[in-house]
């Protein structure tokens, strides 16, 4: 049986859902035209996922261009009717020549302003013994929003995760965090000390979050 080589350059135009989309990355405010190809999530992806996507996720194929830059994830695709989808993970597919982005719709992480990386603490004991958290990423890239507790360090709570908690954090991706988990926005780190069950805010996750001296 003779192989079929899919050869995104030319094959994308015989899709019937084929589109041209402008491709937004955050060093190219202005973007550039791409060729691609969108479909929706299976229920059985979303599934597998364990709530990291939701049944609105679409996935876009773009071809691996070297003419063109690879998109960063948080960057953002821009359909004709205007609909904006914001990349959530990409990967290389079909012999490095295709690019499968699953992507949010942008009205949706309106509000998530912010890139966060999360790590998770895995202990290691130096030569004298002493335990030392090394940081092992997790994800970066997650859509996040973070806002101060306006009554941070004032609160007599019995509870130890709301006491100690400076900032809240909002995501849609279930990442099954702990508090063994950190969070990085730019050059600030905050430690995951529990959740923010009384937040209201759904879909997605509220943590609460202790900024790192």
């Amino acid at each position: 049986m003779t192989p079929i080589t899919f050869l995104p350059a030319g094959d994308f135009a015989t899709f019937d859902a084929a589109q041209t989309v402008l491709l937004r990355n955050a060093r190219d405010a202005a973007g550039r035209n791409v060729a691609a190809v969108r479909r929706s999530l299976t229920q059985q992806e979303a599934e597998a996922s364990a709530g990291r996507y939701l049944a609105d996720d679409v996935v876009f194929h773009l071809p691996a261009d070297d003419d063109l830059p690879e998109p960063d994830v948080g960057a953002t695709l821009t359909e004709a009717d205007g609909t904006t989808w914001t990349i959530l993970e990409l990967r290389r597919e079909t012999l490095n020549t295709r690019l499968r982005c699953i992507c949010r719709r942008r009205r949706i992480i309106a509000e998530l302003l912010e890139l966060a990386t999360f790590y998770r603490a895995v202990w290691e004991r130096t030569a004298s013994g002493v335990p030392v958290a090394q940081w092992r990423e997790l994800r970066r890239g997650v859509p996040a929003s973070v806002t101060p507790l306006d009554d941070a360090g004032t609160r007599h709570e019995v509870n130890d995760a709301r006491r100690r908690a400076t900032h809240r954090c909002h995501i849609l991706d279930d990442l099954q965090l702990d508090d063994g988990c950190r969070v990085r926005i730019d050059d600030t780190a905050y430690d995951v000390v529990g959740f923010d069950d009384q937040a209201g805010i759904t879909p997605g996750v509220t943590l609460l979050l202790e900024q790192v001296p």
